[in-house]
């Protein structure tokens, strides 16, 4: 019975995986003026978020041990924004700069289409990391802000982590 239950749950999982959260509530529609007892599809797909979002954490702390100051930068992250892993990425320091901002060193990350202009700011927030590359974006209300960070590894290489507050 365990192994039945099991393999009903990955069935679950990977439908829900494979469908988008629009797909799966048109498909539930005919169904919203029955009442049910216990969560709400909202809630099931909060929870697979959560439960995505400590996966993909997870394997990051892993993949970054002794690259970079894991739980320092982690608190950081989690205290002070909404984020999530990324990746791994080369970077190339340019000479261009972002108008109103010519003192900072700028990069790009190495074969991104976006062409996106990170610029360098000095930290002392995280033990072991002085400086992290950021693009940002302000949104419309102008007190919310999102975009990525990359953090240098011991390695050369960035751990890219988009963000939004």
């Amino acid at each position: 019975m365990k192994k039945e239950l099991l393999d009903f749950n990955e069935k679950i999982d990977k439908f829900f995986m494979e469908n988008s959260k629009e797909e799966i509530e048109e498909l539930l529609k005919p169904f919203d003026d029955m009442k049910f007892e216990g969560p709400s599809m909202s809630d099931y797909f909060e929870e697979e978020e959560v439960r995505r979002e400590k996966k993909l954490r997870a394997k990051y702390r892993k993949l970054l041990k002794g690259l970079i100051n894991i739980t320092g930068l982690f608190k950081h992250l989690d205290t002070n924004d909404s984020w999530n892993p990324e990746g791994i990425v080369d970077i190339e320091l340019t000479d261009e700069t972002s108008s109103g901002y010519r003192t900072y060193q700028h990069a790009r990350i190495v074969d991104d289409t976006s062409r996106r202009l990170y610029m360098k700011i000095p930290d002392d927030e995280i033990r072991g990391v002085d400086h992290y590359y950021v693009w940002q974006t302000t949104g419309c209300c102008e007190d919310d802000y999102s975009g990525w960070m990359l953090f240098p590894l011991k390695n050369g290489r960035y751990f890219k982590v988009l963000y939004n507050c």
